[in-house]
C-alpha cells in the first residue's frame, strides 16, 4: 500500500513536526493514499527525554495520520543511506513520498542528509519535501532551544516553542518526605 511518511520526532514534539505531519496527511489525502508518522524509539540524546513516548503518541494521533510506526534506533543505525532510503523506507514500508526537516539525517554515521534523501527518493520516481524551520518570537525552534527554556526553568517560553503544554508524567514514589516538611507535599 502506497504512503506519505512524516519523519521526526525522536524526543520531542515540536511546531515543525506538527508542520511535517499537517503537511503529509493533506497530501496522502489530496493523493488518496495512506499517511504515516514514522518515530524513532531510544534515539541517542543529550539532556534527557523532552516528551514520553506515550505523549509523543497522544500528540501525533491527534493531528490525523491514518498510523505510526515506532522504530528502534538499533535496527536502523548501521543501515547505509542508500540501504535506508531504498530498503526501509521505499520497500518495507512502502512509502512513496516523504516530509521532513532540514536538519535530518540519516544512514550510518549520519551519512546521508536532507539532499541525499531528496535525491534517492527523486532517483526511484518518489518525492521528498523539506519541511523549512519555524521561529517562533525570532528565535528558532529546535530542541536544543526548548531543553534551554526548560533547564532555566522558563516553561512558558518552552511552551511556546513546543506549540503544546509541557508535561512532566510517571509514578510518584514515596521519599524522604521533604515537600511536606516545607508544608507542600506530593499529592
Amino acid at each position: 500500500r502506497d504512503s506519505v511518511a512524516s519523519r521526526g520526532l525522536g524526543d520531542v514534539y515540536k511546531r515543525q513536526d506538527m508542520d511535517k505531519i499537517d503537511q503529509a496527511v493533506e497530501y496522502a489525502k489530496e493523493k488518496g493514499i495512506e499517511s504515516c508518522v514514522w518515530t524513532i524509539d531510544s534515539l541517542p540524546k543529550k539532556g534527557g527525554d523532552i516528551c514520553s513516548a506515550d505523549e509523543k503518541l497522544r500528540l501525533i494521533g491527534e493531528l490525523g495520520a491514518d498510523y505510526i510506526i515506532s522504530e528502534d534506533f538499533d535496527d536502523i543505525r548501521t543501515l547505509s543511506p542508500e540501504s535506508f532510503v531504498f530498503d526501509k523506507l521505499i520497500g518495507e514500508l512502502d512509502i512513496v513520498h516523504t516530509f521532513f526537516g532540514r536538519n535530518f539525517t540519516f544512514g550510518q554515521n549520519g551519512k546521508g542528509d536532507s539532499d541525499t534523501l531528496c535525491r534517492l527518493m527523486q532517483s526511484k520516481g518518489y518525492g521528498a519535501t523539506v519541511v523549512g524551520d519555524v521561529s517562533k518570537d525570532g528565535e528558532l525552534v529546535s530542541s536544543r532551544a526548548i531543553r534551554a527554556a526548560l533547564t532555566e526553568g522558563n516553561i512558558e517560553k518552552a511552551v511556546s516553542l513546543l506549540g503544546h503544554s509541557y508535561a512532566i508524567t510517571g509514578k510518584i514514589m514515596r521519599g524522604r518526605q521533604i515537600g511536606t516538611k516545607m508544608g507542600m507535599p506530593t499529592v
